[in-house]
């Protein structure tokens, strides 16, 4: 494939993006979705040797009111996306098309859509708050891939399918970081809370339910709704893409809490 050939195939895709979402912030162009990702790659390799010299840096309540902060966020979401694509004529939940129209309900989904992808770049603080802690040994290759892979995904589906089916994987997975950033808050008041956080096992079958979730409601929409307008491409991406992280964070789960339970139950009957 030549470089003009890629040329082509990129002014093609423009000319088809949705022109609702196509002037909003961080939308026009890939370039500065793909130049923060790169960033956070560059932040990521370098960092924690930028750190290793230095003391840790614990900012302790700037922890506690961040993790709040998404927690609320990824509420407000959860909300907004279920109210707005309820409140849409007509939604077909099992699968429905990206209405092109500019019915406030459709367009409120559609910034729900843009909100979420957004959300994923204030997310990157995760990984600063790692790297300034020196907790080098979350920032795994399951991190790093689902940080900079999610922020790419999504801006895609921003920029051609804003809305109608997109709705379930947003809803969810906001859901799920309801969760998430709640332990994550919860942990960072200190180790005395740590009695409270008994239920990070559960928080990681919550994550590999929702995948589970995706991929069975993307299936079911393949096969049983023929007459459903939602793009068999997008379809065919979120599925992919939700493959590998289901596989990713299964692999997770196994050596975390199979293999670490085995190990010790060994050592417990030696």
């Amino acid at each position: 494939m030549t470089f003009q050939t890629v040329v082509d195939l990129y002014n093609k895709a423009m000319d088809v993006e949705d022109p609702r979402t196509a002037n909003w912030p961080l939308m026009s162009s890939p370039l500065p979705t793909l130049t923060m990702v790169l960033s956070y790659i560059i932040f990521v390799t370098f960092g924690p040797r930028l750190m290793r010299n230095r003391d840790a840096f614990n900012p302790y309540w700037l922890l506690v009111f961040y993790n709040f902060g998404l927690v609320i966020l990824s509420f407000y979401m959860m909300v907004e996306i279920l109210l707005s694509a309820s409140s849409i004529p007509g939604f077909k939940y099992l699968c429905n098309g990206v209405d092109p129209g500019n019915h406030p309900s459709v367009i409120r989904l559609a910034s729900a859509c843009w909100l979420f992808y957004v959300s994923k770049f204030v997310e990157y603080l995760d990984t600063v708050f790692f790297v300034l802690r020196k907790k080098n040994n979350q920032i795994t290759f399951l991190h790093v891939y689902h940080h900079t892979s999610v922020c790419i995904m999504w801006w895609i589906f921003v920029k051609w399918t804003p809305g109608g089916s997109m709705y379930i994987g947003m809803a969810f997975n906001s859901l799920v970081h309801v969760f998430m950033y709640s332990y994550y808050m919860v942990s960072a008041l200190g180790p005395q809370y740590r009695k409270y956080l008994w239920w990070k096992k559960y928080l990681t079958s919550l994550q590999l339910i929702q995948f589970i979730i995706a991929i069975v409601y993307v299936v079911n929409a393949v096969m049983f709704h023929k007459d459903c307008t939602f793009p068999r491409w997008a379809f065919a991406l979120l599925f992919g893409y939700t493959i590998s992280l289901f596989l990713l964070f299964l692999n997770y789960y196994i050596k975390e809490y199979i293999n670490r339970a085995n190990e010790k139950r060994k050592l417990h009957n030696q």
